[in-house]
C-alpha cells in the first residue's frame, strides 16, 4: 500500500521538482544548522536574537533594493517564448534595481546610527549598516538573476546555483565570527548575500547574452504590470519582518534577550525543515499557477499539488516534534532546553502555515495585489496582537508566542481558502 502511494506521488510534477531541489535544499538546511551551532556555541541566545534582528532588517532594505520583483519576475519570464519580450523584461529590471539600490544604499549609509539604534536598540553597530549599504547592489542582482532563471525552468542550474551560493555563505560567516565574533556574525549576515552574487555569475558565465544588460529602460507599461508584483513583495517582507521584529523587541522588553534568542533559535528550526516544501513550491508551483489560464485548472492544481506536498510536510513537523530534544541539542545546547515546551504550538502552526500558502500563491500567480496587501496586513497584525495578549495578558510568557503563531495560522488558512474560492469562482458541494 505505502509503496503504491509512493509510485503515485513520485509521479506529481511537483514531487519531481521537489526530488531535484531536494539536494540543493538539504545543502541549505545543512549550512543552516551548522551555523546555527556555531552560534549557539559563540554568541548565546541573545546573541542569536541580535542576528534575528539584523536578518528581518536586511530582508526589508534587500527586497526594496530588488525591487520586490523575484516572483513577477519569474511569472513573466514562464508565461512567454518570446525572446525579445524576454530581453526587454530583464532590461528592464535591470534598469529599475539599479536606481532603487542606489537609493536605497543612500538611505541605508547617511542614517547607520539611526538604524543601528532601531535594530539594535544601540549605535554601536552603525558599520554593519554602513556594510549593508555598500554591497546592497550586488545582493539587488543576484536575486534578479536567480528569479530568472526559475523563470526559465533552467531547475539543475538553479539547483547548482543555490548550491554553491548557500556553502559560500557558511564560510563567509564562519571566517568573520571566528575574527570578530558577534560584530562579524552580524556583518557576515548582510554581507554574504552580496558576494555570492559573484558565485552566480561564474556559474551563468556561458549564457551571458541571456544575462547581460543592454540598456537602460523604463518602458511604462512593463514597469506597470512588474509593480503590482514589487507593491505585493514588498507589503510580505514588511509585514513579516515588522512582525518578527516586533515580537521579539516585546519577549525582550517583557522577559529577557536570552528569551528572545530562545524564541529566535525555535523559528530557525522551523525555517530549516520547511525550507523543503518552500523549495519546492517556490520553483515549481508558481510558474506553473501562473501558465494555467482556466480557473478550474488553477484549483485542480491547488489540491492535487497539496495532496502531495502536505503529507511530507505533517510528517516533518511530527518527526521534528518527537525528536525535539536531540534536536535542541544537536543544534544548540543545554541553555536551549527551555524550547522543548514549545515545540507543539510551533508545528501546528509551521503545516498550517505551507497549507495557506499552497492557497496563497495564487495571488502571486493571478496578480490579485489588493487581496494579498489586504490578507498580509491582515496576518501581521494579528500575529502581533495575538502575541501580546498570549505573552503578556494571558501571562503565558515565552510559551505565548508559539501558540499565538498556531492562532494566527488557523484564522489565516481559514481566510486565504475562503477568498481565493471565491476569486476562481469555484464552487463545492458538500453533499451530492
Amino acid at each position: 500500500m505505502l509503496l503504491g502511494l509512493f509510485k503515485k506521488l513520485k509521479n506529481i510534477p511537483i514531487v519531481k521538482v521537489s526530488s531535484l531541489t531536494a539536494v540543493a535544499t538539504a545543502v541549505r538546511v545543512l549550512t543552516n544548522l551548522v551555523l546555527s551551532k556555531v552560534l549557539a556555541v559563540t554568541v548565546g541566545a541573545s546573541g542569536i536574537a541580535l542576528v534575528g534582528q539584523i536578518i528581518n532588517g536586511s530582508n526589508i532594505f534587500m527586497n526594496i533594493a530588488s525591487g520586490g520583483l523575484s516572483q513577477g519576475i519569474t511569472k513573466y519570464i514562464a508565461e512567454t517564448d518570446d525572446e525579445k519580450e524576454r530581453k526587454k523584461l530583464i532590461n528592464t529590471v535591470y534598469t529599475f534595481v539599479l536606481f532603487a539600490s542606489i537609493i536605497v544604499a543612500a538611505v541605508l549609509i547617511i542614517f547607520a546610527p539611526f538604524w543601528s539604534n532601531y535594530f539594535f536598540h544601540t549605535n554601536t553597530y552603525w558599520d554593519v549598516i554602513v556594510y549593508m549599504g555598500a554591497f546592497i547592489f550586488f545582493f539587488a542582482y543576484n536575486t534578479v538573476i536567480l528569479a530568472i532563471i526559475n523563470g526559465l525552468k533552467q531547475f539543475k542550474l538553479f539547483v547548482v546555483v543555490n548550491i554553491a551560493n548557500n556553502i559560500a555563505g557558511l564560510l563567509i560567516t564562519i571566517i568573520l565570527l571566528y575574527y570578530f565574533e558577534l560584530r562579524g556574525a552580524l556583518i557576515a549576515t548582510v554581507l554574504y548575500q552580496s558576494v555570492v552574487f559573484f558565485v552566480t555569475i561564474f556559474f551563468i558565465r556561458k549564457q551571458q547574452k541571456l544575462f547581460s544588460f543592454t540598456k537602460i529602460t523604463l518602458p511604462l507599461d512593463l514597469l506597470k504590470k512588474l509593480m503590482g508584483f514589487s507593491l505585493m513583495m514588498f507589503i510580505s517582507i514588511i509585514c513579516i519582518s515588522y512582525a518578527q521584529i516586533f515580537i521579539r523587541t516585546f519577549i525582550t522588553k517583557q522577559i529577557s534577550l536570552e528569551a528572545a534568542g530562545i524564541w529566535e533559535a525555535l523559528n530557525r528550526i522551523s525555517a530549516g525543515y520547511l525550507l523543503f516544501a518552500s523549495a519546492s513550491i517556490s520553483t515549481y508551483y508558481l510558474p506553473r499557477l501562473s501558465e494555467l489560464k482556466n480557473q478550474q485548472d488553477v484549483w485542480h492544481e491547488i489540491i492535487y499539488s497539496s495532496k502531495a506536498i502536505l503529507p511530507f510536510v505533517a510528517m516533518a513537523s511530527l518527526m521534528v516534534y518527537l525528536f525535539r530534544k536531540i534536536i535542541i541539542l544537536i543544534l544548540f545546547d543545554n541553555s536551549f532546553m527551555y524550547m522543548e515546551e514549545l515545540f507543539m504550538w510551533q508545528m501546528i502552526g509551521d503545516f498550517l502555515k505551507i497549507a495557506g500558502w499552497m492557497f496563497a500563491y495564487t495571488m502571486w500567480a493571478k496578480r490579485w495585489i489588493n487581496v494579498f496587501i489586504v490578507t498580509e496586513v491582515s496576518l501581521a497584525i494579528v500575529y502581533c496582537l495575538l502575541s501580546v495578549i498570549c505573552i503578556d495578558n494571558f501571562k503565558l510568557g515565552l510559551y505565548g508566542a508559539p501558540v499565538a503563531y498556531c492562532i494566527t495560522y488557523i484564522l489565516y488558512l481559514i481566510s486565504i481558502f475562503i477568498l481565493v474560492k471565491q476569486k476562481l469562482g469555484i464552487t463545492i458541494k458538500l453533499f451530492k
